[in-house]
């Protein structure tokens, strides 16, 4: 019996800080430790020859980032923290952010109205767009001394 109890106690006070994402009809999670504030969508510069995942660059707060889309939507934008340098996400609606439950048996995923949220992977989305960038091959044709 005490060992249900803490089961229980296990699951309401096991809590996961971070930012709730709509992109079309799925939810994504972007843990506090990744995800640094929400903003207004900023203006973008397109990046020729980027993939089309990559919006371009953007200014916020003095810093140039690039502007990656997960999803359609460009109302707000998630500033996140990947590889030392700040990344701004695109493309979904924030719901909520703030203290997630989380599941005991699955310490990966957090609870929202009785829906068991993944993480987003940063890692994958960005590498993701890395792999896909495509040369400007007009760019190399008008370079000089290219022919």
């Amino acid at each position: 019996m005490r060992v249900e109890a803490e089961r229980e106690s296990l699951k309401t006070d096991s809590k996961r800080a971070g930012v709730l994402v709509r992109v079309e009809e799925t939810l994504w999670f972007l843990p506090a430790s990744i995800a640094v504030r929400v903003a207004s969508a900023p203006r973008v510069t397109p990046f020729p020859g980027a993939p089309p995942e990559l919006l371009g660059i953007a200014l916020h707060a003095g810093v140039v980032l690039p502007v990656i889309a997960i999803g359609p939507l460009r109302a707000e934008m998630v500033i996140c923290q990947h590889g030392g340098e700040l990344v701004g996400i695109v493309g979904g609606s924030v719901l909520r952010s703030g203290s997630f439950d989380v599941p005991a048996e699955r310490p990966d995923l957090i609870e929202y109205l009785g829906t068991r949220v993944h993480p987003l992977d940063l890692q994958a989305v960005y590498s993701r767009v890395q792999g896909g960038a495509r040369p400007d091959v007009s760019a190399l044709r008008s370079f000089p001394g290219r022919q």
